[in-house]
């Protein structure tokens, strides 16, 4: 393992991407650099974006708006009208590289806050997370 700047690497991570990105954060804050790299791979041709944001604080319409290529979901409420929180944080890149961070996309955890991250390059784990999340749309999640 090494010990860096994880949470700064996102940007070269997204934008190397060449098939796709799937993104999870609980806060996606106007400040953050995760646009200009997500317009960026969501801007190539060939390459899927999609976006899972917290219905409340990840601003859904907003990230939509900004990334009108991305897929985007939001988190949804339950039959008992209680909020899904979605407070989970990733990146995964080409169905293989995945970064699980606890920073949300925001300009505080890429340049003030002590956060912590794994950067794994693991088809198995990335296909895992991509396809939970999959399964989770129509019950956690609604699209936009």
């Amino acid at each position: 393992a090494t010990v860096g700047h994880l949470t700064n690497q996102f940007y070269e991570v997204v934008t190397a991407a060449r098939i796709s990105v799937t993104c999870a954060t609980y806060n996606f804050s106007s400040t953050t650099k995760m646009w200009a790299a997500l317009k960026t791979a969501s801007e190539e041709p060939d390459v899927a974006v999609c976006v899972y944001v917290d219905a409340e604080k990840g601003d859904p319409a907003g990230v939509k708006a900004r990334l009108p290529r991305a897929t985007v979901y939001r988190s949804t409420i339950l039959p008992d009208g209680q909020p899904v929180v979605s407070h989970t944080k990733f990146i995964i890149v080409d169905h293989e590289v995945v970064l699980l961070t606890s920073a949300n996309f925001s300009y505080s955890a890429e340049n003030r806050n002590i956060e912590f991250g794994l950067l794994i390059h693991d088809s198995a784990l990335a296909g895992s997370i991509e396809s939970t999340m999959a399964s989770k749309r129509g019950s956690l999640y609604e699209p936009l």
